[in-house]
């Protein structure tokens, strides 16, 4: 259990109305009453005596006062009656500041620990088995209370559980704390103290109606790794009837689309590898064109019998008049193209729903992408989108994953973060209409980290840890939901106009130490009322799902205003996080030392003490060379950053996706390491079985090599629409008469 010391620890009131009533007066009523309870504890049996003063605030001073009991003494009498085992270790924050200032509390956290350890000494029925002093002394942000937190917890044993206490101290130390028990890989529970002598309990991950692991899952469209969990025995994910047909299903249609090659069991693989940014895309995309070609041509050929095979004549023709030993799907769907008026067998097809696919929007995306992905580049947007929208209209599952309590599978890559926010009370300068100077600066003699609302500092520029999510995509959209109360609703209303206008404002303007996503910031945004002190946590929930879209990648909670709301948002971020399987990003609230950088943002993982399937889905999807999948999945786990962080490495280093020094130039990672690269490939092989597994890592290693020279050879980092292509002469030639790379 974590608690931040404060005054009401010593039931003393830490808002006097009282003008008179200064920090230094504040401080030395603190300072006698810890000296009164040293006093009681050098006595002997003394212990009770300090408990019943905290507890039943049982003081002969004229200090004013808080109700009883202490909240630190309230929680534990709480948990005494739920569990009398003494498992239970207490860390209490204490501020040290440099230099020292007369509240810090520091010293009201080492009586409470004094109290609790002599209590824990002569009191069978204390479930405290230590207590321990935590102090903040290198800052009161959350980098300063992360660091002390995790200092705490690497040499500590290995806790079961995490409670904090929510309600004494600053909202900044207790997210700090939050933060560092989500990086330890602990499920944390809060217990508000707001309301003396009721101390609920409250796991905002409690009553979910399916295991988070299936959304993750489901988000990355890995149906067989979530087949194979939840028919375990035992099951390590647990999935209703329907969820486990559903997911049984789409496991057998990605199963049966490289082997069976009938459309709707393709149409799946092609989704799978759009959504994944699989850099091995060009074998699933090739086949679709040709099998839907096939499909619509026999159709075609009961009404018109004499509709010719378009490509198998292109081919023909082509080997005929290059001499080639074959064609590669571009040259013949370029041929079909450029012979519409001069072969009779293209001029006959012309309206034939055939002939029309050919010449499709569909089919050009899908032929840029399969251009793509022999350099390892992901799909564009653009593609991405154009094939999205195909795909939506073969739709089989209709509402049965929202009906089963599951997150529809995605059709294309995520490209939108989903921010929410409270709205401040103050009279902020930076939002009134009157204002002068260009959109988005400051007034003169202004310093911009206090100028600019919450929805302008992101619409300047997303965190890089945000925008590397969703694969740095070159036209992010934010949508924004600002809560407001009766006093603030004004401003979330300024916010909301923000973010609607900040796509003319920022586009081309990076700011300082914000990573701009290299592109425009497209935004929407929705100013929801906070009805009492207290939000009703179903509607807040309420108006943040109904913004999710199947594009939503990443949920983004900036944790300004007071507790009440922010517990609030907590609450309903981290539930639709986890039931949707779209990680959670948290913002530090405190203003950064260097002008204009709001870069400092966590990740909250929502799958703590559960996430061994996870680890399992990202074993197999580095066995299978699936690496930015792998990474992906273990960010989504409790596992740690770090491996999270090298796994991605490894994958930018495989597709060649790093930038070269000035020695590197042909040699160095690019061409030099092509036989690490197929190294890789050749121990991926003997993790698989299956001929369409086999055919698509001999297809990425062909894939990783062209990668690596391009980048070799011309600097480039892969980012090139085109394949690469040599300067002078073949560079890789795979059959007679052939120049170029072997996709060209």
């Amino acid at each position: 259990m974590v608690h931040i010391a404060g005054e009401a620890d010593l039931l003393l009131d830490s808002q006097p109305q009282s003008p008179r009533v200064t920090e230094e007066v504040r401080a030395e009523r603190v300072a006698q009453r810890r000296a009164v309870l040293a006093d009681v504890l050098s006595d002997g049996g003394g212990a009770e005596v300090a408990r019943r003063m905290l507890t039943k605030n049982e003081w002969h001073d004229d200090a004013p006062g808080t109700c009883p009991p202490s909240p630190l003494f309230g929680v534990l009498d709480e948990l005494t009656g739920h569990d009398a085992t003494r498992d239970v270790s207490v860390l209490v924050l204490g501020t040290r500041q440099d230099p020292a200032h007369p509240l810090d509390t520091e010293p009201i956290a080492r009586v409470l620990v004094d109290v609790l350890g002599h209590l824990a000494a002569g009191n069978a029925t204390c479930p405290v088995e230590r207590a321990t002093v935590v102090l903040l002394a290198k800052g009161l942000d959350e980098k300063g209370v992360v660091a002390a937190v995790t200092d705490h917890l690497e040499p500590a044993p290995r806790y079961r559980q995490a409670l904090l206490t929510w309600g004494s101290g600053a909202t900044g130390i207790a997210m700090g704390v939050l933060t560092a028990l989500s990086r330890a890989g602990l499920r944390w529970q809060l217990v508000p103290t707001s309301k003396p002598g009721r101390y609920p309990i409250i796991d905002p991950l409690d009553d979910l109606d399916a295991d988070p692991v299936a959304g993750v899952l489901v988000r990355w469209r890995l149906f067989a790794a979530l087949e194979a969990a939840a028919t375990a025995d035992p099951p390590t994910v647990r999935l209703g009837d329907a969820a486990r047909d559903l997911v049984g299903r789409a496991a057998q249609r990605h199963r049966d689309g490289l082997a069976v090659r009938d459309c709707a069991s393709l149409r799946a693989v092609v989704a799978d590898a759009v959504v994944r940014r699989d850099g091995t895309a060009s074998m699933a995309v090739r086949r679709y064109v040709t099998s839907r070609y096939e499909e619509l041509l026999d159709i075609d050929r009961a009404d018109h019998p004499g509709a010719e095979d378009l490509l198998r004549r292109a081919e023909r023709t082509l080997c005929d008049e290059e001499g080639r030993a074959y064609v590669t799907l571009g040259p013949m769907l370029g041929w079909v193209a450029r012979m519409r008026d001069e072969d009779p067998a293209v001029r006959a097809s012309i309206g034939l729903p055939s002939h029309t696919w050919l010449c499709s929007p569909e089919v050009q995306a899908l032929r840029k992408i399969g251009n793509g992905s022999h350099c390892l580049k992901p799909p564009a947007p653009g593609e991405s989108g154009t094939i999205g929208a195909y795909l939506r209209r073969y739709d089989v599952d209709g509402t049965g994953w929202r009906e089963a309590g599951l997150p529809e599978p995605a059709v294309t890559p995520a490209d939108t973060v989903l921010a929410v926010w409270p709205a401040g009370t103050g009279d902020r300068p930076e939002g009134r209409r009157d204002r002068t100077g260009p959109p988005g600066e400051p007034a003169a003699g202004t310093d911009r980290r206090h100028s600019e609302t919450v929805g302008e500092q992101l619409m300047a520029g997303l965190p890089g840890v945000v925008t590397a999510h969703l694969d740095e995509a070159p036209n992010i959209r934010i949508r924004a939901v600002v809560f407001g109360t009766e006093g603030s609703y004004p401003n979330a209303e300024l916010d909301v106009q923000a973010v609607r206008s900040g796509l003319a404002r920022t586009e081309g303007r990076p700011r300082g130490g914000r990573r701009r996503s290299g592109g425009r910031i497209r935004g929407e945004a929705w100013a929801e009322p906070v009805q009492g002190k207290v939000p009703d946590l179903a509607a807040v929930e309420r108006a943040i799902e109904a913004r999710i879209t199947p594009g939503t990648g990443a949920l983004l909670l900036v944790p300004t205003g007071g507790k009440p709301i922010v517990l609030a948002l907590l609450r309903a971020m981290r539930r639709i996080g986890a039931r949707h399987g779209i990680p959670l990003f948290v913002r530090e609230m405190a203003i950064p030392k260097t002008a204009g950088a709001y870069s400092d943002v966590h990740l909250w993982p929502a799958l703590t003490g559960g996430d061994l399937p996870l680890l399992h889905a990202a074993r197999a999807s580095l066995h299978n060379l699936e690496l930015d999948v792998a990474w992906r999945l273990l960010a989504a786990s409790a596992i740690g950053s770090g491996v999270a962080d090298e796994t991605r490495r490894l994958a930018d280093a495989f597709a060649s996706r790093q930038p070269l020094t000035d020695g590197d130039q042909g040699t160095g990672w690019g061409r030099g390491m092509i036989a690490e690269r197929l190294e890789l490939v050749d121990d991926a092989l003997g993790h698989v079985t299956s001929p369409e597994a086999r055919i698509r890592l001999l297809v990425l290693a062909a894939d990783a090599m062209e990668a690596s020279v391009k980048a070799g050879w011309r600097g480039d980092t892969g980012s090139s629409a085109s394949c690469w292509k040599p300067r002078r002469g073949p560079m890789i030639s795979t059959s007679p008469g052939r120049r170029g790379c072997c996709c060209c």
